[in-house]
């Protein structure tokens, strides 16, 4: 009876074994779900028996026996199994101190090993002292102890399976989400959970992941540790910590050299603590967490900034910053020395045009190279882009660039470039933050005054340790200052320009404030210059429109009004600079667009610009289109050549091409007589013939684009 007694007691004993295991484990998070637990348990307990029967396998090999009392001892140590019982049936133990109920596991374990180890002792013992039997009764023991490793073995490669596919998730969808002011495209991935995503195959080139804790965490992560499995023969996991920064992105960096050539599948997963060297040595991890998440952006590809010779490029746009405002373009006063400097070094464009006096309109043809009639941001639409349209960002990415975008969208007047108004397509920062700060004054109703303008400096501040951080690589940045938009009085500004004792003209206190602009993008520029590393960019400079302060419609703004934004030569005319590596400087008057500024950079680095687009190269293409502006519903246009500007009013509606008015020429202008400062003549009077080729030209534009050119908008 001594062998049955033996093996009920070993069952019994390798059962508690299992469910012991799979609780201990499923606290761990190492049960992915009932039947995982159950092959867990029946996988622990095939191993309890396999260690046992090997332990008598090897005794009776050693001290071959013919007495049951070896046996029956080591029954006994089986036993010892039942002090868990009241552990597993989660028994109340009255402990007589707090400590001990703290380490009840801990003495269960106690008293099994006492009981245990005692009875394995007593059966070594008995062995020795026992009669000599055959050496052969020690093949039954070895194969069963065999068995029991085969069963178990066999548990354990199902449950690691069910295990790693309790830990499988769906890559999730990329949405907007904000880790501070800079927002990106990015996706909730939670603890342990294992994502599996495809890796292009973009040789030399480093994968950016850029990591922020989710805005719901309860427990923000201090530190991520994030590893990487490629599908790859020979290839090592990448495991990095990546510490957690503050309402902002944190970023990681995977070296080309650490990643396949041929890209391909991928796994990543994640965790706030780092695992335990045997975890990481078995590479079994537990299931994902329930609620700890971050947000992760990405994949980037970013080339190294010496793989090519194409340059990187900062494209910056001073909102309301017309030509006529700047001294290097003739203007009286010194208002932009900074400027002027970056103008000595770059090519001038100084006949350049922008095509509607609006931000969203204007910067989005500078994204795109398409005229405000064939992108749909135009007055109060905000698009969407036509079908196929590929933004500049989106095309300099593709080419390895890191983007970029502080755009000062987020305005208290209004909200243009921001996250979600397609602005943020291929830019995988997008910062949209307009810098304020109290006034310290109070209303009449007691409420806080509005708040003022904190100065273009914060955001080249940003743009500047953006770049610094980025400058072994590619990247494209673009930068929007929009603190001229509504000019405001400001101590910090100083007296510029305003005098002493008397009330500020509108343009006395413009141009204080362009004066200050202008010394904080003198600042940003040196920062560059300092910063080390950083390749020699390709700087551009550029507006959306300025104001009119020598035509009609700025009286207004001399009654407190707002600014007037118009189709006239003050409203259109913005300044072009660009500071391109082996390029000498020099001044170019011929008339050109802002449309043309995206195809100039996709051609300065490389890429072929898509066919639908409506600029050119300004560096290679000697034949321009006359650049044309629109403005209102219905819509404006104006037209210019190098002595005239025609302006007329078509009295239809920009996105239907529908008739909402009578049309009716606006201004028909002699350039040179407006710059000599000469009063106008009535040239429509004079010139009819000319002016009605202008018509023609214009209806000709407008019919190219109407009715239909410009989609239904869909809400952002």
């Amino acid at each position: 009876m001594t062998l049955p007694f033996y093996g009920v007691l070993l069952g019994f004993a390798s059962g508690i074994a299992g469910v012991l295991a799979r609780r201990l484990l499923a606290l761990q998070g190492f049960v992915p779900s009932f039947a995982g637990g159950l092959i867990l348990a029946g996988g622990a307990a095939c191993a309890y028996a396999a260690l046992q029967l090997a332990y008598v396998a090897l005794l009776r090999f050693a001290k071959p026996s013919s007495d049951r009392g070896p046996v029956f001892f080591e029954g006994l140590s089986q036993a010892a199994m039942f002090v868990f019982l009241p552990y597993l049936a989660q028994l109340r133990i009255p402990w007589p101190h707090a400590s001990l109920a703290k380490a009840e596991l801990l003495i269960y374990l106690g008293l099994f090993a006492a009981f245990h180890f005692f009875f394995k002792l007593v059966s070594l013992f008995s062995a020795s002292q026992s009669r000599r039997g055959p050496r052969r009764n020690t093949l039954g023991w070895a194969g069963a102890c065999a068995a029991c490793a085969l069963l178990a073995n066999v548990a354990f490669l199902h449950w690691r399976t069910a295990l790693e596919a309790g830990r499988e998730a769906r890559w999730p969808e990329a949405a907007p989400a904000s880790a501070g002011p800079a927002s990106a495209l990015a996706r909730t991935v939670f603890e342990g959970a294992v994502y599996r995503f495809d890796l292009e195959a973009n040789p030399g080139q480093d994968v950016v992941l850029r990591l922020a804790n989710a805005p719901e965490a309860e427990r923000p992560a201090d530190t991520a540790y994030v590893t990487l499995q490629f599908n790859a023969p020979n290839v090592p996991a990448f495991v990095q910590a990546v510490a957690m920064r503050d309402k902002t992105w944190a970023e990681l960096r995977i070296p080309a050299t650490a990643i396949p050539s041929g890209g391909g599948p991928c796994r990543l997963t994640w965790s706030a603590k780092e695992e335990p060297a045997w975890i990481v040595h078995i590479g079994v991890r537990p299931k994902a967490a329930a609620g700890q998440a971050l947000l992760l952006s990405g994949p980037f590809y970013h080339r190294p900034a010496t793989a090519t010779p194409a340059p990187s490029i900062i494209l910056m746009v001073v909102e309301a910053l017309g030509a006529e405002s700047m001294s290097v373009m003739g203007y009286r006063r010194s208002t932009t020395p900074a400027l002027d400097a970056l103008a000595g070094e770059a090519i001038q464009l100084t006949e350049a045009y922008t095509p509607a006096p609006e931000a969203a309109g204007a910067c989005m043809t500078l994204l795109t190279g398409q005229h405000p009639l064939r992108h749909g941001y135009f007055e109060n639409r905000r698009g969407p882009l036509p079908e196929g349209t590929r933004t500049l960002p989106e095309a300099l990415s593709r080419q390895g660039y890191a983007t970029a975008a502080f755009t000062e969208g987020q305005g208290a007047d209004d909200a243009d470039l921001v996250m979600g108004s397609g602005f943020e397509r291929g830019f995988e920062v997008f910062d949209a933050e307009y810098p304020v700060q109290s006034s310290g004054a109070l209303q009449e109703n007691g409420q806080p005054a509005t708040p003022l303008p904190a100065g273009s400096r914060i955001t080249l501040e940003k743009a500047a340790q953006w770049i610094e951080a980025h400058c072994g690589e590619k990247f494209f940045v673009f930068v929007r200052l929009r603190e001229l938009r509504i000019p405001t009085r400001l101590r910090r500004y100083g007296e510029g320009f305003l005098g002493q004792g008397r009330t500020p003209d509108p343009v006395d206190l413009f141009d204080t404030a362009l004066a200050d602009v202008d010394r904080q993008i003198a600042t940003f520029l040196e920062k560059l210059r300092a910063t080390e590393g950083l390749d020699n960019p390709a700087i551009v400079v550029t507006s959306p429109y300025g104001f009119d302060f020598s035509e009609p419609g700025r009286g207004a703004w001399r009654r407190g009004g707002p600014p007037t934004r118009r189709l006239t030569e003050s409203g259109l005319h913005v300044p072009l600079l660009m500071a391109f590596p082996a390029q000498t400087p020099r001044l170019q008057d011929a008339l050109v667009s802002i449309e043309d500024v995206a195809p100039t950079l996709l051609a300065l680095s490389g890429v072929p610009a898509d066919p639908g687009i409506g600029g050119c190269d300004l560096l290679k293409s000697a034949t321009r289109s006359e650049p044309v502006a629109v403005q209102g519903i219905p819509v404006a246009l104006s037209t210019r050549t190098n002595q005239w500007r025609f302006t007329w009013q078509s009295g239809r509606d920009p996105f239907t091409g529908a008739r909402a008015t009578d049309e009716a020429p606006l201004d028909f202008m002699d350039v040179q007589r407006y710059r000599n400062g000469l009063a106008p003549a009535d040239n429509f009077q004079r010139m009819p013939e000319t002016a009605r080729r202008f018509r023609e030209r214009l209806a000709q534009v407008l019919e190219e684009r109407l009715p239909g050119a410009i989609a239904p908008a869909t809400p952002h």
